[in-house]
């Protein structure tokens, strides 16, 4: 996976963006240093060949901090003990990209490929990691040795067609075939590549021209095919060493058999090795640099009004953490939607107000992004932006603003205290204090720096790094993206013509060169996967527990509502669901019920303007989300449940007060402000044309899943529907606004009603009776109406739909309903899912070169999909063998273990208080009991390979429906245009 800039998005949901890695206050949790875990480990003692330079308990982070240097290599090794039962494993090496070829980037799938331990590698802008974890000892070490076999003794003898596969080669089978480039990596990239990717590869082009942030580490399409095999052993072999290597250990683990175990079977055989590895930094600029480029639109797009514009900032040090996390304070000040700043921006008129754009490398950078705007409004972005920064810090920032951002960022760190994924957080801020010379121990103590921030806020602390970061850095940058009309069909027509002159240069004998390894390669890829013994992916099925977790549930009731009780510890926050039923809503004004959601919190109410709002929301709660959802009853295949589902999480003592605002937003809400709902509409057509072009995955496998589905239509309807339904109010608000208007406020009527509803309350058990004493205040503001409830009544016919992005590959997926084929749900469905991933990722990404196919089984569906694919209908043929393959899946009992460990894997993934609140609220709304999910759960540990293959009638009907949906790029999709009934362009 590639890691490059992070894009933060202003919020168009009520909810707030977390910026920076928070880490957790101090508090007695569950990841405590347990009483009695022995720690004897002195400073200066040499364990196994490492040698203890630092330990320290850190508070911060309820955990003992030790720093470790092997002696006879110079690796350095963190470790952060606690009792978390899950321990886990990584090691990074310092990868220095030299050039666009992604050397480092293919390096890292080639090194993964056959590893079956759990963990996602991923390349940086200047390091590769790899991790793994497990909760059990024994399966630790195996999956630790896996990745260590694999980053310092891999398999050779394969590596050029690895390195064919994994990164790139040609594909040609005859002389008179044309020449390609196929490769998963160059795939990968190609999908990356949309106009947001192409905006952060030009960002930092413009801040790192001399310095190896200007290369794209992960590589660009034009670049990869330069790579040779021999500079790919080279590099691999100058920066996989120990000498160049950090390893992270995490998690209550025995840490001199863990040390004893990565020295004696590893490093120990290994040798020092000295070079020049140093990560250089830029000259800050003595002005601003202004750079333009462009971005492709597939043919018939409009370009007015399409380009975007980035300021940037870069500063001087990553390790200087207060200022950091001060910045990062600032980022959420600054585009927080009441804030001036963002006020002045968004109501220029000068574009969309998109949000920031980020990475924290050795010099950190921040930008400033307007999308929908125009070239010619450079300059007056750029008068703009400077001009309500100067006016900030001669004004100073409006005190409660600054009240609700500390609020909202020390709540955020209760919840991160609680965070499942915790341990990659740490992970990465320990290794960036070894890629950036930072401190080890200083980087967790957050709370300190936390108190300083506090008491320097009142005296203008965020107003100076607006004076010293932003309006007196020179080291910074105006980024011009502006679209280009066919600019992607340019790019493939130049690369079919570079590579037909190329094969036109080849003598006979070098061309059938290629061809010959080509069908070398193809030969070497059949037999690989044919022969490949895969080890046994997690610990023996006997292991495994057999009961499910019983979250714990009192049903009360009040004044006909039920209210869910979930007594979880959750340090002290307490998190509240409201599941309001909006059956009551008719068809034709579904559309405005999530708009309204989409609304509701952005704007003025009776009590207060829309500022006073947005700071009260983030002084009193984490921020309020409110959405339009629907549940599948767990036993019918037809019925569900729409719903509104509000939700919050605050402090005890702030409880009544977030009630209050409650009350505001669903019950006192001003909707007729013309100004604002057009301003409204923009953001969030923008917000999804953004997500869209970053990552179709979702609005395919909604798309196509609502084919056969009654409930999924209406999932859907957030979807692709609800944007094409934004963009024409966009497009005709001015006519339209009084209606839009009308429909708003008759939907805000019906939507919040009594009846039906369901109020979740998730938190500590001696915290219920304050809640039920705050929400029986919080009732008597909520109404009932005598509505009809509406039956919906969707189009139920097939539908084969092209849809055209600016995208270099496709997203494609087949998918069908099995209960309305009268399939039941079963727990062996989810090994199903597995056996089928495992099929597809072998026949679309080794074989095919995408970067992703697998297999999505829900309660009800069954979805094929692929994921950054160059091929169409070749990958559709993939899906349309799945029932063939099945009736010839064949599997030993070792072998059907790993695909029952899988799918246990996903049910047994831990989850936080929030979501076990959750999850028990979705069986209770659906009518699933605890029996059912203990039976699902016998299921998948009984599932057979004769069960496997009883799936195979089922998947062939589901496939005989030829539910087809494909989002990609403009030629490839209309090249096929026989596969679809309809081919539109979605942007």
């Amino acid at each position: 996976m590639k890691r490059k800039l992070k894009l933060f998005l202003v919020a168009i949901l009520v909810t707030v963006c977390f910026l920076g890695s928070i880490q957790p206050l101090v508090n007695n949790t569950s990841i405590a240093l347990a009483e009695g875990i022995k720690d004897e480990l002195k400073i200066s003692q040499v364990y196994s060949g490492f040698k203890l330079m630092k330990k320290e308990h850190i508070e911060d982070i309820d955990s003992t901090v030790f720093e470790f240097e092997h002696e006879k290599t110079g690796a350095k090794l963190a470790c952060i003990k606690n009792s978390d039962k899950r321990k886990v494993f990584g090691i990074a090496f310092k990868t220095l990209p030299k050039d666009d070829t992604g050397v480092n980037h293919i390096i890292e799938h080639v090194v993964a490929n056959g590893v079956n331990a759990i963990g996602n590698p991923y390349t940086g802008s200047d390091f590769t990691q790899y991790f793994t974890f497990s909760d059990k000892e024994d399966e630790f070490r195996r999956n630790m040795g896996e990745y260590l076999d694999a980053v310092f003794f891999p398999n050779i003898n394969d590596g050029e067609m690895l390195f064919m596969q994994e990164g790139w080669r040609y594909e040609i089978d005859s002389p008179e075939k044309e020449l390609n480039v196929n490769g998963i990596v160059y795939n990968e990239m190609k999908g990356r590549y949309s106009p947001t990717g192409k905006l952060c590869e030009v960002v930092d082009k413009s801040l790192f021209p001399n310095t190896i942030y200007r290369f794209d580490s992960g590589g660009n399409p034009v670049d990869i095919p330069k790579l040779t095999y021999e500079e790919f052993l080279k590099t691999y072999n100058k920066n996989y060493t120990p000498s160049n290597s950090f390893i992270y250990l995490y998690g209550n683990m025995d840490i001199e058999k863990t040390l004893e175990f990565i020295n004696n079977g590893y490093l120990s055989k290994l040798k020092k090795i000295d070079f020049d590895n140093k990560i250089y930094k830029e000259k800050p600029f003595d002005k601003m640099k202004v750079v333009e480029d462009y971005y492709s639109l597939p043919m018939g797009s409009s370009v007015e009004d399409g380009t975007y514009l980035s300021i940037n900032y870069a500063f001087d040090k990553n390790t200087d953490y207060e200022t950091n996390m001060g910045l990062d304070m600032l980022e959420m000040l600054l585009h927080s939607n009441s804030s001036p700043f963002y006020k002045k921006v968004s109501q220029s008129g000068i574009g969309n107000f998109l949000g920031t754009v980020g990475d924290d490398i050795q010099q950190p950078m921040r930008g400033i992004i307007i999308s929908n705007s125009n070239e010619r409004k450079k300059e007056e972005f750029l008068k703009i932006v400077n001009e309500s920064l100067n006016d900030i810090v001669k004004n100073g920032f409006d005190k409660e603003l600054i009240n609700s951002v500390l609020n909202s960022y020390e709540l955020s760190i209760r919840k991160d205290n609680l965070s499942e994924e915790r341990w990659r957080d740490y992970m990465d801020k320990a290794r960036n204090t070894w890629l950036y010379g930072g401190d080890l121990m200083e980087c967790f103590k957050v709370n300190s720096q936390i108190e300083k921030i506090k008491g320097k806020a009142d005296d203008g602390y965020f107003e100076k790094l607006i004076q010293k970061y932003m309006l007196n850095n020179n080291y910074s940058s105006l980024v011009v993206l502006k679209p280009k009309l066919g600019l992607e069909e340019e790019t493939v027509k130049k690369l079919n013509d570079e590579l037909a002159r190329y094969k036109a240069s080849l003598s006979k004998e070098e061309l059938n060169a290629i061809i010959n390894k080509n069908k070398e390669f193809k030969k070497w890829q059949e037999d690989s996967l044919k022969l490949k013994k895969e080890k046994s992916f997690e610990i023996s099925l006997e292991d495994r527990n057999k009961k499910v977790e019983e979250i714990p549930i009192n049903i009360k009731e009040i004044e006909g509502m039920k209210i869910l009780n979930h007594p979880i510890y959750t340090n002290g926050i307490q998190y509240v669901d409201l599941y309001y039923d909006t059956t009551k809503v008719p068809q034709d004004k579904l559309m405005y019920l999530i708009l309204l959601t989409k609304m509701l919190g952005n704007v003025d109410t009776e009590n207060y303007n829309y500022t006073q709002l947005n700071n009260a929301i983030y002084t009193y709660t984490d921020g309020v989300s409110i959405e339009a959802i629907a549940l599948e009853d767990s036993k019918s295949k037809d019925n569900f449940y729409p719903k509104v589902l509000i939700s919050f999480n605050t402090l005890k003592h702030k409880l009544d007060n977030a009630f209050d605002i409650l009350n505001e937003i669903t019950n006192k809400s001003k909707l007729d402000d013309k100004d604002n709902l057009r301003n409204q509409i923009q953001r969030i057509k923008t917000k999804i044309q953004f997500d869209i072009e970053s990552d179709p995955f979702y609005y395919l496998s909604s798309q196509v899943s609502s084919y056969d589905s009654q409930c999924e239509k209406y999932r859907n309807l957030n979807y692709i529907p609800f944007y094409q339904f934004i963009c024409d109010l966009d497009k005709n608000f001015d006519k339209n606004s009084d209606e839009i208007i009308k429909n708003l406020e008759e939907v805000k009527n019906m939507a919040f009603d009594k009846n039906n509803l369901i109020v979740s309350f998730t938190g500590d058990k001696t915290d219920y009776n304050d809640f039920e004493k705050s929400f029986k205040s919080f009732k008597n503001n909520i109404k009932a109406n005598n509505l009809s409830i509406q039956k919906y009544e969707f189009d139920d016919s097939t539908k084969n739909e092209g849809f055209i992005i600016p995208s270099k590959v496709q997203y494609i997926a087949k998918a069908g309903n099995f209960k309305k084929l009268g399939y039941e749900n079963s727990g062996k469905l989810a090994v199903l899912e597995k056996v089928l991933s495992r099929y597809l990722s072998k026949e679309i990404r080794i074989k095919g070169g995408a970067y992703g196919g697998n297999a999505m089984i829900t309660d009800s569906s069954v979805m094929l999909y692929s994921y950054r694919d160059p091929n169409l209908k070749e990958t559709i043929e993939v899906f349309n063998g799945a029932g063939n393959y099945l009736r010839n899946f064949t599997a030993d009992e070792e072998k059907m273990a790993e695909y029952i460990n899988r799918a246990l894997f996903i049910v047994d993934y831990p989850r936080e208080p929030i979501y076990k609140g959750s999850d028990s609220d979705d069986m209770y709304i659906t009518g699933k009991t605890q029996e059912d999910i203990q039976r699902y759960r016998d299921e998948i540990l009984s599932t057979t390979a004769e069960d496997i293959r009883g799936y195979a009638d089922m998947i062939d009907e589901i496939l005989k429906q030829n539910n087809i949906c494909v989002i990609g790029e403009e030629t490839k999709i209309k090249s096929e245009k026989s596969l679809f009934n309809t081919i539109k362009n979605l942007l």
